[in-house]
């Protein structure tokens, strides 16, 4: 035998126990980081179904407050309230297309001279919505028609003043025909409420 024999290997044992180890550890560590991805997912999954469950609760809880809410109106007060809103507005409506001809009548006994005379009156509504007026007039002088003319001219709800249809009565007064077309503001009855 060899003086030089020894019962120590030579080489390294270990190596080979080594490698398996490196091998398992790479799955162990696979493993661990599936466990903890799975165990994240089911914390996630049941944080997305209790806060569903939350969000439910809460719809339902304000439904119901809603509901109670609903409940401490007056029904039947705001069936009254609803139907007063419509009459109130079809009044206003009414009110606002309503039109007052003595408004009229009293500018033109303002306006006329003492001198002159309106004995036919009439009073149409034109499709612009303005008024025609025609009526027949006595003046006791050519002058006094002349002055009345001007001073319709110079008011600015009576437009397109004429005179026409002269002609002399067997007193010697002036018989005459008017018309003008009156701006349906003068008229209208809810521009002449304070007044």
């Amino acid at each position: 035998m060899d003086g030089n024999a020894s019962f120590i290997p030579k080489t390294n044992l270990t190596g080979s126990f080594d490698s398996e180890n490196k091998k398992s550890s790479k799955i162990g560590l696979l493993s661990l980081l599936s466990i903890i991805i799975f165990i994240i997912s089911i914390v996630l999954a049941g944080g997305v179904f209790l806060l569903g469950q939350y969000k439910t609760k809460t719809i339902q809880d304000k439904v119901a407050s809603l509901e109670r809410a609903k409940g401490s109106f007056e029904p039947a007060l705001i069936e009254k309230l609803s139907k007063l809103d419509v009459r109130i507005n079809s009044a206003k409506k009414v009110l606002s297309n309503h039109i007052s001809a003595s408004v009229f009548l009293k500018l033109l006994e303002k306006i006329t001279l003492k001198t002159v005379r309106f004995s036919e009156f009439e009073f149409t509504k034109r499709e612009d919505g303005s008024f025609n007026v025609v009526m027949r007039g006595e003046a006791d002088s050519y002058s006094s028609v002349a002055l009345q003319s001007d001073m319709f001219g110079e008011n600015k709800f009576i437009q397109e003043p004429i005179f026409s249809d002269f002609r002399l009565n067997s007193n010697g007064n002036v018989l005459f025909n008017f018309s003008a077309i009156i701006d349906r503001s003068l008229v209208l009855y809810e521009n002449n409420i304070e007044k």
